[in-house]
C-alpha cells in the first residue's frame, strides 16, 4: 500500500471529485473487494470470531491487492458500514430475543441471508458476540425515545426493538479499547462512534480500503432529534457540555424540557457527536492504512431535515477537515420499493436534498444518486402508474430521466467568497452506478461538458438564521411538531410554478464574509425568500437589497420588471452562462403526471445585445432564429408531455 496514492480534486479534497466534469461515481469509488463482512457487526466484532474473513490471511491479501488496484486507477476503496433495523434479533437463534417473530417476517429472511463466511447470521461468531454485548447493554446503551421507551414504537408490546447504540452515547471505560486514541483535544469523553471508528481502523489496516461508506444506522441517526435520542446518558452529556440543569424525574419530562427550553443546542449537539464520528472515522482508517480516507456518507430527504439526524454541513465542516468527507445523496423518487411518487409530486423535489445542502455549506461536497435508464426506473415507472403502457413507460423514462439530469447537474451556487459553481461534483446513474443514460441522445455529454460559470437570472435564496429560529420555535411544540424551512414539497411547489426561473441556490454563507456585492459576476438578478421571511433578521435582509432586488413569492418575482429570464405557459427552467460563453436556456414540462399533456409558452430573454441569432436545442440539434431588438427577445416552445427542451445562444448575444 506505501506504493500508492490516494486521487484528490483540484483543491486537495479526497477523491477524484470535479465541480468542472462531475465523474459518474464507477470512476469515482469502488467498494473495496474482501473490506466489508456484510453487515457491520462483521467489522466491529471480528476479533470474536476465528472464522472472520478479516482473520483470513489469503482473503486480506487478496482485498490488500484489490485495494492497492483501486486506488492505482485514482479510485477510493471503501467498507460498508450498515446493519437492518432488526439485526440484533436476526444474530441470535429464534426465540432468543422475542418469543415470536411471526409479525416481523423480514427477521428470519435476514437471519437465513447469512454472512459472508456463515450461512446463517446466528452462526457467525462475529454477529452473535455482537449482539450478546449490545442486549447486555441495552439499558445503558440503546436508544431511548421522546417518550422513554424503546425505538421502535411500533414493536413494544411484543419486545421487538431495534437496539440501536448512538454514535453520541458516552461508554464506560470497560468498554474502550485499551489503544484507542482520541484525536481531538476538546472534548476527551469517548463515546459509541469512536469506538465503532476504532474497530473500522483495525479493519482497514487489515483490507486496505481508505474509505467507508455509511447508510442505514450508521450515516446519521435513524430518528429526528425532537424522538431521539433521549437516553439518560446521553441527555446527561448534552447537560454538562451546554451547561443546562434539565429539569424532570422521567426522560419523558426531560425531553420535553429540552424541547422548550434548549431545542436548536440540542440538535446541534447530534449534530457535533456526529461530526465527531466522522472525524474518527477518516482518522483512524487514514492512521491504519497510511493513507487519506474519505468517509463516504448516505444522505437523503432534504437538508435540514438531515441536520433533525445530526448531519448539518456546517457543523461538519467545522469540527474536521472537509476533505476527508462527502456526502451522497439519495434523489431517486421513482422506485420500485420504496413510497415513490405519490399523486402530484415531481422528481425535481429531490434537489432539495443535495443542492441545497451545498449552498447552505459550499465546503462540504456533495453528490447525486438519480434515476437512470434500467430495468428500476422501469419497474419503479410501473409501480407509480400501474396502467401506463409499456409504450408511455418507455417515453415517460427518457423524458423524466432528462428532466432530472439537467436539473441535478447544471444547477449551481455561490459559495464564501464569490465562487459561483455546479452544486454537485459526483453523479451516480442509479445504485452503485449500475444504470445508463447513453440512449438519451447527447444527455451525458450535454450534463458533463457544459459547465455553468456564470448565473443568468434569480437566485432562491437559504438564511440558517431562519432555518434555526424556525427550528427552534416549533420544537417547543414536541415531536413531529417541528417546521422546516424549505421541505421538498415547498421545493417543488417553487420550481414548478413557472414563475421561478431558477437554477442558482444562495445561502447566507455568501454574506457571511460580506463578499457578495452587487455588481459582481456571482450576483443573481433578483432573490427569492419563498418561506418564512419573517424570519430573517433585518440586518441580513439590507445585505441582499444592496446586491439584488428582493421578493418574497413566486408571483412577486414574476412581476419584476427587466429580468434577464422569464417563462410563460407554465413552462419551468432556469438559465445559465455556460464556461464557454453560451447562454444556456432550460425549459421543462412541469407535470410528472400520467394524464399530462403538451404545453405551449415561451421564452422571454432581456439584457441581450441587439442582432440576429441561432438558438440551438441541444438534444435535437435543431435551430431558430432569434432577433433581439431593445435588448429583448422572445421564443415560443411546445413542451411534449414530460419533456425538456435545452437552448443554446451564442456568447456574441449577451456579451
Amino acid at each position: 500500500m506505501s506504493t500508492v496514492t490516494v486521487a484528490t480534486d483540484a483543491t486537495g479534497n479526497i477523491g477524484a471529485t470535479s465541480y468542472t466534469k462531475p465523474p459518474f461515481y464507477s470512476n469515482f469509488a469502488i467498494v473495496g473487494w474482501g473490506s466489508t463482512q456484510g453487515l457491520t457487526p462483521g467489522t466491529l466484532f471480528f476479533e470474536s470470531s476465528s472464522i472472520s474473513g478479516f482473520k483470513n490471511s489469503s482473503w486480506m491479501a487478496a482485498a490488500q491487492q484489490a485495494s492497492s488496484d483501486a486506488l492505482s486507477k485514482g479510485l477510493i476503496p471503501y467498507c460498508g458500514a450498515q446493519r437492518w433495523e432488526d439485526s440484533v434479533i436476526a444474530s441470535l437463534p429464534a426465540g432468543a430475543v422475542i418469543s415470536d417473530e411471526s409479525n416481523y417476517p423480514n427477521i428470519a429472511s435476514d437471519r437465513a441471508a447469512g454472512t459472508p463466511v456463515a450461512s446463517t447470521m446466528d452462526t457467525d461468531p462475529a454477529y452473535v458476540a455482537w449482539a450478546k454485548w449490545i442486549i447486555a447493554n441495552a439499558d445503558k446503551y440503546c436508544m431511548k425515545m421522546y417518550d422513554g421507551g424503546t425505538y421502535p414504537q411500533s414493536g413494544r408490546t411484543d419486545g421487538y426493538s431495534a437496539f440501536h447504540i448512538s454514535m453520541a452515547m458516552p461508554l464506560d471505560a470497560a468498554d474502550v479499547p485499551s489503544d484507542l486514541v482520541l484525536t481531538r483535544t476538546n472534548d476527551t469523553t469517548v463515546y459509541y462512534g469512536d469506538v465503532f471508528a476504532y474497530w473500522y481502523g483495525k479493519a482497514a489496516a487489515l483490507s486496505g480500503a481508505t474509505g467507508v461508506a455509511l447508510s442505514d444506522f450508521t450515516d446519521g441517526n435513524p430518528y429526528t432529534a425532537d424522538w431521539a435520542d433521549f437516553n439518560p446518558r446521553i441527555i446527561a452529556r448534552f447537560a454538562t457540555l451546554y451547561g443546562y440543569t434539565i429539569s424532570g424525574s422521567t426522560i419523558a419530562d426531560q425531553a420535553t424540557w429540552i424541547l422548550q427550553h434548549a431545542g436548536s443546542n440540542w440538535v446541534d449537539f447530534h449534530c457535533t457527536m456526529y461530526s465527531y464520528f466522522f472525524n474518527a472515522l477518516a482518522a483512524e482508517i487514514g492512521r491504519n492504512t497510511g493513507l487519506s480516507a474519505l468517509v463516504i456518507d448516505q444522505c437523503g430527504s432534504w437538508a435540514q431535515n438531515r441536520r433533525l439526524n445530526g448531519v448539518d454541513g456546517r457543523k461538519i465542516v467545522r469540527t474536521m477537515n472537509s476533505k476527508y468527507y462527502f456526502a451522497g445523496w439519495d434523489c431517486k423518487t421513482i422506485q420500485s420499493d420504496r413510497l415513490g411518487l405519490k399523486a402530484g409530486q415531481h422528481p425535481i423535489r429531490a434537489l432539495a436534498g443535495p443542492i441545497i445542502a451545498a449552498a447552505r455549506e459550499p465546503y462540504t461536497r456533495n453528490g447525486s444518486n438519480i434515476e437512470a435508464l434500467d430495468n428500476t426506473l422501469t419497474q419503479g415507472i410501473k409501480g407509480n402508474y400501474p396502467t401506463m403502457s409499456d409504450s408511455d413507460v418507455s417515453e415517460f423514462a427518457t423524458k423524466i430521466v432528462k428532466q432530472i439530469w439537467v436539473s441535478h447537474l447544471w444547477a449551481h451556487i455561490c459559495g464564501y467568497y464569490r465562487d459561483f459553481r455546479r452544486a454537485i461534483c459526483v453523479v451516480s446513474r442509479d445504485y452503485w452506478d449500475a444504470g445508463d443514460i447513453s440512449a438519451i441522445t447527447n444527455l451525458q455529454t450535454l450534463v458533463q461538458d457544459i459547465c455553468p460559470a456564470k448565473p443568468f437570472g434569480p437566485a432562491l435564496y437559504y438564511s440558517v438564521t431562519a432555518e434555526r429560529s424556525l427550528e427552534n420555535t416549533t420544537l417547543k411544540n414536541g415531536p413531529y411538531e417541528v417546521q422546516y424551512l424549505l421541505d421538498t414539497d415547498d421545493f417543488q411547489t417553487i420550481m414548478n410554478s413557472g414563475k421561478a426561473p431558477i437554477g442558482y441556490f444562495i445561502s447566507d454563507a455568501a454574506l457571511s464574509k460580506g463578499n457578495l456585492r452587487n455588481g459582481d459576476a456571482a450576483a443573481p438578478s433578483a432573490f427569492l425568500i419563498a418561506t418564512h421571511s419573517d424570519l430573517i433578521p433585518s440586518s441580513e435582509l439590507s445585505a441582499l437589497q444592496a446586491i439584488a432586488p428582493v421578493v418574497t413569492s413566486v408571483d412577486a418575482l414574476d412581476a419584476l420588471t427587466g429580468q434577464p429570464l422569464k417563462f410563460t405557459g407554465g413552462v419551468c427552467g432556469f438559465g445559465f452562462i455556460a464556461a464557454d460563453g453560451r447562454l444556456i436556456i432550460v425549459a421543462r414540462h412541469p407535470s410528472a403526471a400520467q394524464n399530462a399533456t403538451s404545453i405551449t409558452g415561451t421564452i422571454v430573454l432581456n439584457g441581450l445585445v441587439n442582432g440576429s441569432y441561432t438558438a440551438t436545442e441541444l438534444f435535437t440539434n435543431s435551430t431558430v432564429s432569434v432577433t433581439v431588438s431593445g435588448g429583448t427577445t422572445t421564443i415560443s416552445i411546445t413542451l411534449s408531455r414530460w419533456d425538456t427542451l435545452v437552448y443554446a445562444l451564442p456568447a456574441a448575444a449577451h456579451s
